[in-house]
């Protein structure tokens, strides 16, 4: 971390110390930290909300599930039909929480799981 030896007085009016607040309040950085990131013209993100983070672990838990019906496929050089199956109703899952959350994937991802379900 860079020594921060300067200091500096700011005086803000009530428009500015609530929209200060709010800052920091909605993306969890201190005032001095959302200061700062304003200043190096770096992006201010959103902390992500509870349910967003609970989505996130569901479809990564989903992923994982899907992932280990893969390696078990590449081991064995053979997918029965109830692990076809299995992947489907992964991925279809995986497909209820893109479309019905706040979750934002690129279109072409998108367009791939779409296309990967029709074909099971």
């Amino acid at each position: 971390m860079k020594a921060r030896t300067y200091k500096k007085l700011l005086r803000l009016n009530q428009d500015e110390q609530e929209r200060l607040r709010y800052l920091s309040k909605s993306t969890g950085l201190n005032q001095e930290q959302v200061l700062r990131k304003v200043l190096m013209d770096a992006p201010l993100l959103e902390r992500p909300t509870a349910d967003y983070i609970k989505m996130s672990r569901q479809i990564a838990a989903l992923g994982n599930n899907l992932n280990q019906l893969a390696h078990i496929a590449n081991a064995s050089g053979k997918v029965s039909n109830t692990d076809l199956l299995t992947a489907k109703q992964i991925m279809e899952q995986i497909w209820r929480y893109i479309k019905g959350g706040d979750v934002w994937i690129i279109p072409a991802i998108q367009t791939k799981l779409k296309n990967l379900l029709m074909m099971i």
